[in-house]
């Protein structure tokens, strides 16, 4: 007869009071009654392992696993950098000359980049600074707080000597028509500030993340309780990040170490000016780039290895003793 082996919960505590779960039945209900009773119980935050450890009165193990990049890269050179800008249509927007007039659409310059031969590039020094973000455009993320920001650091350029900036989104879903509708509007007055949606192939987004100056997450999560898996992206590109305050950012995003955490619109300018202000040759973003390195010094392997594999091997010793 084979043994029964024990039971390790893991992906079901992740969707945890999600709404549209709620809707079907009460799956919640059931699994407090017999997944508390789960030999061990993987949660993607400390703070969901608290608050389910105590609401469910769970047995068992339970672990905190923590997404880390599958992969980590440098940042692109120029000429690999130029290779992309090329590509991006969303780039070869006429409007877009207005922050590089030197820029005549030509295959030889981007916004960001120039090349005098096939095979090398340079950045180019009267660039705008790039910041990019990615959304799939539900209730869980408010882009206002990021067009107000952009309309707060635009009215300051001049007066604070910021450079141009362009500001890429990344993403499909219900919310973005109307958000490119009202930075169109907001853009008929703007002289130094330009922001567009873009869709990438998936071979594509991790190179964007490696050539932006900053990225920017959103993300407040239905639960409160999970982490925006587009900051591990952007850390796996070594790309610092500015993200918007929620319960447990900081397990992620450590302020002034490996990004920054703003409150709301005015917070959020205040940072993008303070570390674009000089950023092709900023202490302060390098800083932040160093903290996302050393982050990203432990891998997804080594989070495995201590946190998740111990308990399997439990479980397999557990098991084979009662083969035996």
């Amino acid at each position: 007869m084979t043994p029964r082996l024990p039971d390790l919960r893991n992906g079901d505590w992740q969707r945890t009071l999600c709404p549209a779960i709620k809707l079907i039945l009460d799956p919640f209900r059931l699994e407090a009654i017999f997944g508390r009773k789960a030999y061990a119980h993987l949660f993607v935050t400390e703070a969901m392992k608290t608050k389910l450890s105590s609401d469910w009165h769970l047995q068992g193990h339970k672990l905190a696993f923590h997404d880390r990049p599958q992969s980590t890269s440098s940042r692109l050179s120029a000429t690999d950098a130029h290779s992309l800008f090329s590509r991006l249509s969303a780039l070869r927007d006429p409007a877009l000359a207005v922050l590089a007039p030197a820029y005549e659409g030509a295959s030889s310059s981007t916004l960001f980049t120039s090349s005098t031969s096939f095979s090398s590039a340079q950045w180019r020094e009267d660039r705008p600074a790039l910041l990019v973000s990615s959304t799939s455009w539900t209730a869980d993320e408010d882009f206002s707080i990021l067009l107000k920001a952009m309309e707060i650091y635009e009215t300051n350029v001049e007066s604070g000597k910021l450079p141009k900036l362009v500001v890429l989104i990344t993403g499909k879903g219900a919310g973005r028509e109307a958000f490119i509708k009202q930075v169109k509007e907001k853009e008929r007055m703007w002289k130094y500030v330009r922001c567009r949606t873009v869709w990438l192939e998936q071979e594509d987004y991790p190179k964007l993340l490696g050539c932006a100056d900053l990225g920017v997450s959103l993300h407040t999560s239905s639960s409160g309780l999970d982490l925006p898996m587009k900051i591990v992206d952007m850390f796996g590109a070594r790309l610092p990040v500015l993200a918007l305050d929620f319960p447990c950012i900081d397990e992620l995003v450590t302020d002034g170490i490996n990004g920054r955490v703003f409150q709301g619109a005015a917070d959020l300018a205040e940072q993008m000016q303070a570390l674009l202000s000089d950023f092709q040759a900023s202490n302060s973003l390098e800083s932040l780039r160093d903290g996302v390195s050393k982050r990203n010094s432990r891998k997804w392997e080594d989070e495995w290895s201590e946190t998740v594999l111990p308990v399997v091997q439990s479980i397999c010793k557990s098991s084979q003793s009662k083969i035996e």
